[in-house]
């Protein structure tokens, strides 16, 4: 019977909103010290059975990235993978009416295509950055032509920095726009560094063996440079 030999916890970054709120789908502020501590009681407990890794799904945003991670980095995070959810851009001052690109909404904007391809390559460039969770999440129905293009730059650019792309299992168990064959296409050709992500927001989802073997086929069908026996880059502090 094959087991889980390493894991990777990596709850969604605390942000606060200039008004104070907090969203509810991460880590709020206060409960910061009881995430590490549980998982540092795990960690101990399971220490000869399994490896665990304690970190954080971050988005980039520019103005407030270094603090994010800093404060993460302070509070016990060993790792940082990239969720970029939403945009950050020259007209947005804040937090709260940043663009969604993920499955929350369609676009056929080439620019906040463009916009979303510079914030991953960028979040990859910080060097925090350990994989890109969900890479193709974005939900893109323009031009094709412009689409591959843009992903090819993506994924040009993250081979030679060498952060690996998600096959996210949440995307394949619950049918959304992702894994999108077009993406996957384009990063088999490139050769970028390939993981696969279990996304689990619960327990019965810590492993998903169905949409593992969905990911496997999608390796060989477009021959990805798939990392079987892949680490996350642990922070040094």
């Amino acid at each position: 019977m094959k087991r889980i030999k390493k894991l990777g916890f990596s709850d969604h970054i605390p942000f606060k909103h200039s008004d104070g709120k907090e969203k509810i789908f991460r880590v709020q502020e206060h409960s910061v010290s009881e995430y590490f501590k549980l998982l540092k009681s795990l960690k101990e407990k399971y220490k000869d059975q399994i490896e665990i890794y304690i970190g954080f799904e971050t988005e980039y945003f520019p103005k407030y990235f270094n603090k994010m991670v800093s404060d993460a980095i302070n509070a016990g995070a060993q790792y940082f993978i990239l969720g970029q959810h939403s945009l950050n851009t020259d007209r947005n001052d804040g937090y709260d009416n940043l663009p969604y690109v993920d499955s929350r909404c369609f676009t056929e904007d080439n620019q906040i295509l463009s916009n979303y391809v510079d914030s991953v390559i960028a979040a990859a460039k910080t060097g925090y950055i350990s994989y890109v969770a969900h890479p193709d999440c974005i939900k893109f129905f323009g031009d094709s032509s412009v689409s591959n293009k843009e992903f090819e730059r993506m994924l040009i650019a993250l081979k030679e920095l060498n952060v690996p792309v998600e096959i996210n299992l949440l995307g394949i168990r619950t049918n959304r726009n992702y894994p999108r064959k077009d993406f996957w296409q384009i990063a088999g050709k490139v050769g970028t560094p390939v993981v696969i992500g279990m996304d689990a927001h619960q327990e019965i989802d810590a492993f998903d063996g169905k949409s593992l073997e969905t990911a496997k086929e999608m390796i060989k069908e477009f021959n990805l440079n798939f990392i079987s026996d892949y680490k996350p880059k642990l922070i040094n502090k």
